[in-house]
């Protein structure tokens, strides 16, 4: 049973600007590895499925990718308006289009008018197993001959802790004692106890979906997929998988 929190937990966090600022470096270097699994091609399409806040834009900001049209999509206005203003800051006019639609009643873009979909940790809070399935068709259906599907999860080994941990190493390599700091004994606690803590709840209870490798595989490839590589994320918490439809 779904309570106020649950319901309005991803509002409440794209209002207050609390999402980005909560998020661990871990989900950040996630949205790094998905980066690098981008094709070596100029003038991509690339939509952005369940785009959030938009931290898929600091990514490109971050690593200085050029060269795409990106298109984002999200169920709330909130993190549609996060990631429009990201977005008008980092691509040239005309090369960004960020959309509210919802995912339970399709995916509203062309068939075969994508290069690349991204679905990082999106999919996984839709309602029920019949609505994600219908979406991965969609996507298959949306990509051009060749196209790739870059999609993380959560995996059945999703731990808070180990999160954490990694995303603490992460900044001890970047050798910033303030940001690790502050990270560590202000920023990472409330993270862990607002957020992951949360997150895990709703996904051994059911309310979300956690994958297998075996089950995310058998959906795609019954969703028409060709699979090309899987990709333990996240501390071990999340399934990368890349993917092309035919």
């Amino acid at each position: 049973m779904q309570t106020v929190y649950s319901k309005k937990y991803w509002k409440w966090g794209f209002c207050s600007k609390l999402y980005d600022a909560l998020t661990p470096e871990s989900y950040r270097e996630s949205l790094r590895q998905v980066v690098r699994q981008l094709p070596k091609k100029s003038n991509l399409t690339l939509l952005d499925v369940g785009c959030g806040s938009g931290l898929l834009v600091d990514v490109f900001k971050e690593q200085g990718i050029e060269g795409i049209r990106y298109l984002a999509t999200d169920v709330l206005d909130e993190g549609v308006a996060h990631a429009w203003q990201k977005a008008t800051q980092n691509f040239k006019s005309g090369e960004a289009l960020c959309f509210r639609s919802d995912l339970e009643r399709g995916l509203a873009v062309k068939e075969r008018s994508l290069d690349v979909a991204v679905a990082h940790f999106s999919l996984y809070t839709l309602s029920d197993d019949s609505l994600r399935n219908e979406v991965f068709r969609d996507l298959y259906k949306s990509l051009k001959p060749g196209g790739r599907l870059i999609c993380v999860n959560p995996s059945i080994d999703y731990d808070p802790k180990n999160i954490i941990e990694e995303s603490l190493d992460l900044l001890v390599q970047r050798k910033n004692c303030f940001l690790y700091g502050s990270k560590r004994f202000l920023v990472y606690p409330l993270t862990f106890w607002f957020g992951l803590k949360f997150i895990y709840s709703q996904l051994r209870s059911g309310n979300w979906r956690f994958y297998t490798r075996e089950e995310i595989k058998e959906v795609l490839q019954k969703s028409g997929f060709k699979i090309n590589s899987f990709k333990p994320v996240y501390a071990g918490s999340g399934i990368m998988v890349v993917a092309t439809a035919d």
